[in-house]
């Protein structure tokens, strides 16, 4: 093997030596960094999608479409989201109509059978509320603290 006498061929190889230590110590950083960023947006993705779903679950339930309408909506609006719809919780409620109570949204929603689905009884005017809530699925499971519960209630008045 060839033994480097010259100084400037020497210090050129140190300054090698150094960046590639310098490159190990500063990759996972980056790495960690890189994986939080999309884990992060995967987040904001399955909440964005969750709350659009209750959004559209509950346009549904304030225009008088049945359960089985509302379920349906609900379901396609999340289906980006890993294991849905088995992960997904959907909870129908109505005002109870009793002004003591205040918005207690303590009844549910479909009490009376329609045909093969139960049909929206809420009352003309009163509040209804659609509660969908799901788990997160980690992208790439990096950060255990990002599979969290997701969810979103919306009200709106029976038209």
């Amino acid at each position: 093997m060839k033994k480097l006498t010259d100084p400037k061929q020497q210090k050129l190889m140190k300054r090698r030596g150094s960046t590639i230590v310098e490159f190990a110590l500063v990759v996972p950083v980056l790495l960690a960094m890189l994986i939080g960023i999309m884990e992060f947006g995967w987040l904001i993705k399955n909440q964005l999608t969750i709350a659009n779903a209750a959004r559209e679950g509950a346009r549904a339930a304030a225009v008088g479409k049945n359960t089985a309408t509302i379920d349906a909506r609900i379901t396609d609006m999340t289906a980006t989201i890993p294991s849905s719809p088995t992960s997904i919780t959907i909870v129908k409620q109505k005002d109870n109509g009793i002004d003591a109570d205040g918005y207690s949204y303590v009844t549910t929603l479909g009490d009376v059978a329609c045909g093969t689905s139960t049909c929206n009884d809420a009352a003309l005017a009163t509040m209804v509320r659609i509660r969908v809530s799901t788990t997160n699925q980690p992208l790439t499971g990096f950060y255990p603290f990002m599979n969290r519960t997701i969810q979103v209630d919306v009200v709106m008045r029976r038209e």
